[in-house]
C-alpha cells in the first residue's frame, strides 16, 4: 500500500492507468494521499487503546486509516466478481477476505495477471477499462 502511494509523488514505473488517474486528481486529494503514505509509512503496527500507551502518536490514526482503506480495497477489488456471481461477498468470513487481499498485495505474481501486469482481481469487470491494483489502492474513498 505504501509503495503504491509513492506513485503520487512520482508515477514513474506505475501501471499505465495510474499516472492519468493521479494527474486528474485535485491537488488537495494528492496531498491527502501523500499524507496517508507518510502516516502509514511511519506506522509501528501497534494499535494503542489509551492515550498513556502512545509511544507512536500516529499509530491510532494509521490503524484507523488502514482498516478503512482495507474495507474499500476489498470492495473495489472483489465485489464486482461476487456481484456477477449473485453472491454477497460480506457473507464470507473476514479471515478469508483478508487472506485474499494479502495474497493480492504480498504475492501478486501468484495470481492471474491483467494486461497491466497486476492481479486481474483488481480489474472492475463492469467497466471497459482495465484497472490495476495500484490504481485501486490510490482511489479516493468517495469514488467508485
Amino acid at each position: 500500500m505504501v509503495a503504491a502511494l509513492a506513485f503520487v509523488a512520482d508515477p514513474t514505473g506505475a501501471p499505465a492507468d495510474v499516472a492519468p488517474y493521479l494527474a486528474a486528481l485535485p491537488a488537495a486529494d494528492q496531498a491527502r494521499l501523500a499524507a496517508a503514505r507518510q502516516l502509514l509509512g511511519s506506522w509501528s503496527f501497534e494499535t494503542p487503546t489509551t492515550a498513556a500507551s502512545l509511544e507512536h502518536p500516529g499509530d491510532s490514526a494509521a490503524t484507523a486509516l488502514f482498516n478503512t482503506w482495507m474495507h474499500f480495497f476489498l470492495t473495489r477489488a472483489m465485489q464486482d466478481e461476487y456481484t456477477a456471481a449473485s453472491f454477497d461477498m460480506w457473507r464470507l468470513d473476514d479471515n478469508f477476505l483478508v487472506r485474499v487481499a494479502y495474497r493480492v498485495l504480498a504475492d501478486p505474481g501468484s495470481m492471474i495477471q491483467s494486461t497491466l501486469g497486476q492481479p486481474i482481481l483488481c480489474d472492475d469487470v463492469t467497466t471497459p477499462a482495465t484497472e490495476s491494483c495500484t490504481k485501486v489502492i490510490c482511489k479516493r474513498r468517495s469514488t467508485r
